[in-house]
């Protein structure tokens, strides 16, 4: 059993992406086009009123493509997780920005509390601020964003894990100055390849993002910004994300029910989610001493579990924050997060075998 199937589709759900694929190859049209627009209305609509998104080749040219359409100043520093892959702080960098990694809370998101540990003259450099979504949790973003908004800091969602997750009122990606998504082929809306989408309240920000990620044309074939990008969203995927769309709020219910099967058996055990609106179950992380040993023997009895994720952000050659902060929360779930399998197709007689296995394993 692995930790996620991509190519496991519920069999209406998989008839639905092959008449997809169908119509687009019998348009000839492989780059843009109406199903490219279709989606990028469909997702605005999803998450809320009077919002835009903006089509993308991939979630880390998104975070990318919202960087440089804000226009921070030159060297900007950027608030960064340290437990999301290294993703932000690459987009960061990429960008021409420098990453100031923080600590998180004890679910491994970015709060108020972790915020507040920065100095006051540290938080003087910040111009933006990116708040991941980490493992299908929703942050506490409406509280984060008043907060930034008050000091003039620029806030970025990042939703690649968490689509459909909500407070009650509002979606995940419709806070922020600009939210990104990756739809890769694990995400709870997955598409057959790498595909991405920027979502903003602002059309002037919308419209920066679409010049930057088609050369920075303005007009067509006139280069009009020295940073810009190739990022189309190919016509296939478009297609795909739009017929998977109506299978995606059942698939994250799905995912919430082997979520709680995995909780209600290791009652004693910390996992990283909640049973409410907020959380969309991308990963079911549970919290283990003796991780690597517990981790080695599932793999040996043939349960797929993975680490989202062992390193952190500042422990990586290829970043380099601005200051060096203390990380307790972050080294703490480190060395101890494991992510079991949960995914929409997972059978309850596999479940039940990964509950039987990481008993066995724990002891």
């Amino acid at each position: 059993m692995a930790s996620a199937l991509p190519g496991r589709i519920d069999l209406a759900e998989w008839k639905s992406i092959q008449g997809a694929i169908s119509c687009v190859l019998t348009s000839g049209i492989y780059i843009g086009g109406p199903e490219v627009v279709n989606f990028e209305n469909e997702l605005a609509a999803y998450l809320g009123p009077e919002l835009n998104a903006v089509s993308t080749a991939c979630g880390q040219d998104s975070l990318v493509l919202a960087l440089l359409a804000l226009e921070l100043p030159a060297q900007s520093w950027v608030i960064t997780p340290p437990n999301d892959g290294g993703f932000s702080a690459l987009a960061v960098q990429e960008s021409g920005h420098i990453p100031l990694v923080v600590d998180v809370d004890a679910q491994g998101l970015i709060s108020i509390e972790s915020l507040a540990s920065i100095p006051k003259n540290l938080l003087a450099r910040v111009s933006a601020l990116i708040v991941t979504h980490l493992h299908g949790q929703m942050a506490d973003i409406e509280v984060i964003v008043a907060w930034a908004r008050d000091l003039g800091i620029k806030v970025i969602e990042d939703c690649a894990q968490s689509i459909g997750a909500e407070d009650g009122q509002k979606k995940a990606g419709s806070f922020g100055d600009a939210a990104t998504f990756s739809f890769y082929p694990t995400k709870n809306l997955a598409a057959l390849g790498d595909a991405g989408a920027v979502v903003t309240a602002s059309p002037a920000l919308a419209a920066k993002v679409r010049e930057i990620k088609q050369y920075g044309w303005q007009p067509r074939y006139h280069l009009s910004r020295t940073r810009a990008m190739n990022s189309r969203m190919d016509t296939i995927q478009a297609a795909i994300l739009s017929a998977r769309f109506r299978y995606l709020e059942s698939n994250n219910e799905k995912r919430k029910g082997a979520f709680s099967k995995y909780v209600a058996a290791f009652p004693d055990h910390k996992f990283l989610g909640t049973f409410d609106s907020r959380f969309v179950a991308h990963h079911a992380v549970i919290v283990v001493e003796e991780r690597d040993q517990i981790s080695e023997a599932l793999l040996r009895s043939g349960v797929g579990v993975d680490i989202h994720y062992p390193y952190l952000n500042s422990e990586m050659t290829g970043v380099h924050s601005a200051e060096k902060m203390e990380l307790p929360h972050a080294r703490f779930l480190a060395a101890r997060i494991l992510s079991l399998p949960c995914f929409p197709t997972i059978s309850e007689s596999e479940i039940e075998t990964v509950i039987a296995q990481l008993r066995l394993a724990i002891g």
